[in-house]
C-alpha cells in the first residue's frame, strides 16, 4: 500500500511539475509577446518612433541620389506623430486582425509640394514629370516598407487570435488539471500531510531548475544581445523583447526553486520530528 501510495504521489508530482511549467510559461507569453500594450510600452521605452522616423529619412536618401532632386525635398515630410499612428495601425492589424491600411497620401503630398518649390517653376518634359512621378511613388512605398507594413497583417493576425483563443481555454484547463494533482497528493497522504506537501515542494522545484536551465542555455547557445532581424530599431526591440522574456523566466525558475526547497526542508523536519521525536509508526 505504501508502495502504490508512492507511486501515485510521485506520478502526480510530475504532472504538477508540467503544469506548472504550461501554466507560467503562458502567463509570460500572455504579459509580453501576446499582449498589444505590451509591444506599445517597449516601443516606447527604446524611442521607436523617432528612431524610425529617422531610419526613414536615411532610406529615402538613397532614393533623392538617383533622382537628380535636392536633398531637402525629403525633409520633413515624414513627423513622429504619423509613424506612431501607424504603427499603432500595424500593430492593431496584427494583435486584432483589422486589415486597416496605411495612408502615404499626406508624405506624398508633403513631398511633392517641396519637389514644386524646389523646382521653382522650372517647366518639366514628359520624360521628367514622369520620373518625379515615380519617384514620389518609390517614396511612398518605402515609407510603408520601412514601418513594415505589410499584406500579410491581417493572415498574422488570425493566426494570433486562434493562439490567445487556445491559450486562454489552455490555462484553464491546466489550472483544474493542477488543482486536482494538488489535491490528490493531499488526500492520499492525509495521515501524513507533510508528504504531500514534500511531493509539491519537488514539483516546484523541478519546475524552477528548469527554468532556470533554459535561461542559461538560450542564454549561452543564442546570445540574445546579438539578434539581427530586419533592421537596428526592429533588432534593437526584439532583442529587449526576448531578454525580458526569459529574464521573466529566470525569475520564475528562481522563485520557485526557492520555494520548493523550502517546501522540502519543512516537510522533511516535520517527518523527522514526528518519527523520531514522537516515535510515530509509518505507515
Amino acid at each position: 500500500m505504501r508502495i502504490i501510495k508512492r507511486i501515485i504521489t510521485f506520478i502526480l508530482s510530475f504532472i504538477a511539475t508540467l503544469t506548472i511549467l504550461a501554466i507560467i510559461l503562458i502567463q509570460v507569453f500572455s504579459s509580453t509577446v501576446l499582449s498589444k500594450s505590451y509591444i506599445m510600452e517597449q516601443f516606447d521605452k527604446t524611442d521607436y518612433y523617432n528612431k524610425v522616423s529617422e531610419l526613414v529619412e536615411q532610406n529615402f536618401e538613397n532614393y533623392i541620389q538617383q533622382s537628380g532632386l535636392e536633398e531637402d525635398v525629403i525633409k520633413d515630410i515624414v513627423t513622429k506623430d504619423e509613424v506612431r499612428e501607424d504603427t499603432n495601425t500595424i500593430i492593431g492589424n496584427i494583435y486584432y486582425g483589422l486589415g486597416e491600411d496605411i495612408s502615404t497620401a499626406e508624405i506624398e503630398k508633403k513631398l511633392q509640394a517641396n519637389i514644386d518649390k524646389s523646382l521653382k517653376g522650372r517647366s518639366l518634359s514628359t520624360e521628367e514629370k514622369a520620373a518625379i512621378e515615380d519617384f514620389v511613388e518609390h517614396i511612398g512605398k518605402e515609407y510603408e516598407d520601412t514601418i513594415l507594413h505589410t499584406s500579410y497583417e491581417k493572415q498574422i493576425g488570425n493566426v494570433l487570435k486562434r493562439v490567445i483563443e487556445y491559450k486562454d481555454m489552455g490555462q484553464k484547463v491546466l489550472v483544474v488539471i493542477l488543482g486536482a494533482s494538488l489535491i490528490l497528493m493531499l488526500c492520499i497522504n492525509r495521515r501524513r500531510v507533510y508528504k504531500a506537501f514534500s511531493a509539491i515542494g519537488v514539483s516546484l522545484l523541478s519546475s524552477g531548475v528548469i527554468f532556470v536551465v533554459i535561461n542559461m542555455y538560450v542564454n549561452l547557445k543564442v546570445k540574445l544581445n546579438t539578434i539581427t532581424l530586419l533592421n537596428d530599431v526592429i533588432s534593437t526591440n526584439i532583442r529587449n523583447v526576448l531578454q525580458d522574456v526569459f529574464g521573466r523566466i529566470m525569475s520564475y525558475g528562481i522563485g520557485l526553486s526557492v520555494v520548493g526547497i523550502l517546501l522540502i526542508i519543512v516537510s522533511n523536519l516535520i517527518h523527522n520530528m514526528k518519527k523520531y521525536g514522537l516515535n510515530d509508526e509509518e505507515e
